[in-house]
Formats: structure tokens, C-alpha cells, sequence
């Protein structure tokens, strides 16, 4: 596959792949079909068209492992990190990009699409910071604490975030529909130098109020650009359900 130099040797792509989880431990490891979660999200990640640096960055010997069977893009890091946007900042010391894409290790639907254009947004726009939304009116998924909805100036900046439905629409009228909502996508790049700069900054009140670490960002003045995307399915695998719904979505297609 022809990959254009000006993105391949700027950006790279990073899956955090932490082994502890929650609601769902070591679903990284859970063989999906016919390969492990991580490997699904991977394979996906090296389908874009604009890069070809794929990177796994892991706190376990076992996803190490694991990793080592299908790339020698993998970096052990070390287990405490506050979240994934931490765990990349230590692998960049170890990886030649200007840019760095973030991943999740859990979202083996990622469209290869959007990730390109965030390789393009980021080189093009010579950005700090991008991540990506869908419009969506369907009330289940603006109402869900589950996901993050996000209100965006008029060059599509970030302006907040909030698992809450926001912006909040007064409805008047009975036959009045419900507006759409940007829905925010899980997945974020950075230049290599703001993202050093953003790991010195501490966890803001806004962002431990809503557990939303893109907060931090807006918080301290800075910026973050939203692509947005056309996206209705749901992306990570958080759960067991989640995980069998997977299961079933990749056997039938």
C-alpha cells in the first residue's frame, strides 16, 4: 500500500492497552471470533490509507506478549498512569512523529476514515489537539450518561463537554422535535509537544466532575478541534454485553 510520506512520517497511530478493566478485565485478551480484541482494533488501525506508523503501548507482560505475536511496534510502559493520554506522552519519547493519534484498545469498530482525517486535520492545520463527533437525535443516545456529548463554536471548536444532554433545548411545543446533538467519539491526537505540556497540567474540577479528561484542555485555554464524522455505531467494548453485541455484529457481516 502507497502511503504519502508528508502524513507516514508525521503521524502515528498509539492504542493504549491497559490490562485492568472494571466492568470487563482483560477484555483486551478476549478472543473475538477469530482474534483478540486488541488485534481487531490493530488490524483496523493499519487500514488507513495516510499512515503507517501503528503503536500499542501496554502496562502488561501478557498484552506485551501477545502484541509481539503480530508487531515490533510495542512499548511496555509503566503501570500508574492516570489515563491513556498518559500512557501515550511516555511512548512518544520512544516513537519519531510529529503528531500522535490516540487510539482506544477497546474500539474494534474505528473507522481507518476518520483517522485519516485526523492525520490531515492535525499536519494540515498544524493543531494541538483534535477529536472527532457525530450529529445524532435519537434520544437514547443523547440521554445516556455513556456518552459524551460536546458544544462546538463556529470553526467547530470544542467548547464543552458533559455526559449530560447538552446544550438543554426547551421544548414548546408538543409536535416540536428535539435538536441533534454532537455526539463525541472517543479518540484524540495531539502534537507531540502540547501533549507533554498537557500532562504537566493537573486533573481540572470540570473534568473530575464529569470524568472527562478532554475537559482539561478547555479548562486551561487551549484548544481542541472536532472533525466531524458520520458514526451511529457504538465503537468500545466496555462491557460483556458490549462484547457479545460485537460478537454478533461481526458474525453477520
Amino acid at each position: 500500500m502507497s502511503v504519502s510520506p508528508l502524513y507516514s512520517k508525521q503521524v502515528a497511530v498509539v492504542i493504549p492497552a491497559r490490562l485492568d478493566s472494571v466492568r470487563l478485565p482483560g477484555k483486551l485478551l478476549l478472543k473475538l471470533i477469530d482474534k483478540p480484541v486488541l488485534k481487531h482494533v490493530f488490524d483496523r488501525c493499519t487500514k488507513c490509507k495516510l499512515i503507517n506508523q501503528v503503536w500499542i503501548a501496554t502496562d502488561s507482560e501478557k498484552i506485551f506478549s501477545l502484541a509481539k505475536e503480530f508487531t515490533d511496534r510495542v512499548i511496555l510502559s509503566k503501570k500508574k498512569h492516570p489515563s491513556g493520554t498518559s500512557r501515550i506522552a511516555e511512548a512518544a519519547k520512544h516513537i519519531n512523529a510529529d503528531y500522535l493519534i490516540n487510539v482506544q484498545g477497546d474500539e474494534v469498530f474505528i473507522d481507518p476514515k476518520l483517522i485519516d482525517k485526523l492525520a490531515v486535520s492535525l499536519v494540515e492545520g498544524k493543531l494541538n489537539a483534535v477529536s472527532a463527533a457525530f450529529l445524532s437525535s435519537d434520544l437514547k443516545i443523547i440521554n445516556s450518561i455513556n456518552t459524551a456529548k460536546v458544544i462546538v463554536d463556529k470553526d467547530m471548536n470544542g467548547i464543552y463537554f458533559s455526559r449530560l444532554p447538552v446544550p438543554y433545548q426547551l421544548i414548546k411545543k408538543d409536535t416540536e422535535k428535539p435538536t441533534s446533538h454532537w455526539i463525541h467519539i472517543g479518540i484524540y491526537g495531539y502534537h507531540r509537544d502540547f501533549l507533554q505540556k498537557y500532562i504537566t497540567w493537573p486533573a481540572s474540577p470540570l473534568e473530575k466532575l464529569e470524568s472527562l479528561e478532554q475537559l482539561r484542555i478547555i479548562y486551561h485555554c487551549a484548544k481542541i478541534k472536532i472533525i466531524p464524522h458520520a458514526q451511529s455505531m457504538k465503537l468500545s467494548i466496555d462491557t460483556k454485553k458490549d462484547f457479545l453485541a460485537a460478537k454478533k455484529l461481526l458474525t453477520t457481516h
